[in-house]
């Protein structure tokens, strides 16, 4: 996992079973949850069903270097 001001670079593995849009939905509505019972003050700011999350996300399958991938995501 790497964390910049604006994002965040997370590298996982999933098996083929799982559907890669179910799984980021999935982290986003936990996460979402957990830090608006958390932090109250989102609540505040990020008004809505919207919360802390955009609605994209970047993804790929890994056809390089393992090891520059792990590289990447710690920067």
């Amino acid at each position: 996992m790497g964390i910049d001001y604006d994002h965040i670079r997370l590298y996982m593995v999933t098996p083929p079973k799982y559907v890669v849009s179910k799984v980021m939905e999935t982290i986003k509505t936990n996460t979402n949850k957990a830090l608006n019972i958390k932090f109250v003050f989102l609540k505040k700011i990020y008004w809505g069903d919207k919360g802390i999350w955009e609605k994209g996300y970047f993804i790929f399958t890994l056809g390089i270097n393992e090891k520059i991938v792990k590289e990447y995501v710690k920067m």
